[in-house]
């Protein structure tokens, strides 16, 4: 289980934000943010929504309580209605989902994902 904290660091980290920048973006001390990432601080649930909403993910994954997996056939147009595929920070069009399905497909022909 990976914890809040990492969590936290891995999203900042992934836009290239500054823990400064960070904390000023949600109005909290840069000393919070260090707190929160290095774990040796428990995270209010007003800061807790706050940085879900500033990262669009929800709470629950922050807290890596989400364990439900749904099942989607990528190559089922209408099943993926309601679903938005994002890869770079960007939503996949539906032809690269059909590409991106495609390559599982050859890749797993190969052997080359093991267990999937």
């Amino acid at each position: 289980m990976e914890s809040i904290g990492k969590k936290i660091k891995a999203l900042r980290e992934e836009r290239n934000l500054s823990d400064e920048e960070f904390a000023k973006a949600l109005g909290i001390a840069k000393s919070t943010v260090w707190a929160y990432e290095g774990g040796k601080k428990l995270i209010t649930v007003t800061h807790l929504t706050n940085i879900a909403d500033f990262f669009g993910v929800s709470a629950d994954y922050l807290l890596d309580r989400s364990t439900d997996q749904v099942k989607l056939d990528l190559q089922n147009k209408q099943g993926l209605s309601g679903y938005t595929f994002v890869v770079d920070n960007r939503p996949m069009n539906e032809d690269e989902i059909a590409d991106a399905a495609s390559y599982i497909q050859v890749r797993r022909r190969m052997g080359n994902y093991g267990n999937l």
